[in-house]
């Protein structure tokens, strides 16, 4: 460390059973609504899912894996558009195994690289997927597919 406060990140993280989750793309492209649909869709099977944060995130290394954690001023909180900062289901940090980011359907390729990856600020990588940020039950649909397939390996 360089003895300065580590800096947040703009993203949303969320957990999938035991599997860190995060959410990247612009402001109001649609991180928060992916991530209660995909939480509301791990719950509606009775799997574990929760926040880790909403908006702004902190990463740091463990060994060699990614952690992420809230900033305390918004943890446990997440947006929901048009009706606010709601309270919400949470868990103070996460393992990172995937980074999803959400794209213009136009930047979108057909038979996609799933070999991309995220380079956090320290240099520690993660893989990498992108989804449409226009059609969210279909990146839903593509995030859902990608864990499934990575627990199959």
């Amino acid at each position: 460390m360089n003895g300065q406060p580590p800096k947040s990140q703009h993203g949303s993280v969320i957990v999938l059973d035991d599997r860190g989750i995060l959410l990247l793309g612009p402001s109001g492209s649609g991180k928060s609504r992916l991530g209660h649909l995909l939480i509301e869709r791990w719950a509606a099977q009775n799997h574990y899912s929760r926040w880790v944060a909403d908006d702004r995130f902190f990463t740091h290394p463990v060994g060699d894996r990614l952690v992420a954690s809230a900033p305390a001023t918004i943890a446990g909180a997440a947006e929901r558009r048009f009706l606010g900062i709601q309270s919400v289901a949470w868990q103070s940090r996460a393992v990172i195994d995937l980074a999803v980011e959400l794209v213009a359907d136009g930047d979108l390729q057909r038979m996609p690289d799933t070999t991309q990856i995220w380079r956090a600020p320290g240099g520690e990588e993660v893989p990498l997927m992108a989804v449409p940020k226009n059609a969210l039950m279909h990146a839903v649909e593509l995030v859902e597919a990608r864990l499934t397939a990575n627990l199959q390996r």
